[in-house]
């Protein structure tokens, strides 16, 4: 039997497949891939044309946001390439294919708390090494600056932990029901 590649196991982590990656499966990836590159690719083209004339006259916007685009272009053409294989059937397979996950529902909830925790405060750490680089100051004296500031902590209450839960309870939600039963 051939051992699976790296890119195989990509492939198949990416695009939810269980089973075999056989023939029909990966030429309905190639074909749906092929098209979201392109279109990503022009995307950016011209993202990067746009991004090339506003630096000119704001090249601090252009270098903080930019970088951000590109991120939520590429996401958007991979997901692009995922739902075109979703109605051909690439993700179908048998229940009995499926191992179930190694971990307890126990074990899935404290991840989840993990990241409901972890993600706000990455991005108020984020949002904090932004800030003194755009003022062009210490990040310990912009953080203590922000700890001593009402607004920033509700911002990073409210706003932040929003976003740390929904993530959370995504990650949760989507594996529950294929963890162990124990």
């Amino acid at each position: 039997m051939k051992k699976e590649s790296k890119t195989d196991k990509l492939i198949k982590r990416y695009f939810g497949i269980s089973g075999p990656l056989d023939e029909f499966r990966r030429s309905e990836i190639g074909k749906a891939c092929t098209s979201s590159l392109v279109w990503t690719q022009l995307i950016l083209s011209f993202a990067c044309l746009v991004a090339f004339l506003v630096a000119e006259y704001s090249p601090e916007i252009v270098g903080h946001y930019f970088p951000l685009v590109v991120l939520f272009i590429m996401l958007i053409g991979g997901q692009n390439a995922y739902h075109k294989t979703v109605d051909k059937g690439v993700q179908n397979d048998d229940q009995e294919e499926r191992a179930p996950l190694n971990i307890t529902k126990k074990q899935l909830r404290n991840r989840a708390i993990t990241l409901a925790i972890s993600l706000p405060c990455i991005l108020f750490a984020y949002t904090i090494f932004t800030k003194s680089l755009r003022q062009h100051q210490d990040f310990w004296t912009t953080f203590l600056k922000a700890l001593s500031n009402p607004k920033a902590l509700a911002l990073f209450f409210i706003f932040f932990f929003f976003i740390g839960v929904i993530f959370a309870c995504i990650y949760y939600y989507l594996q529950v029901d294929d963890v162990r039963k124990d």
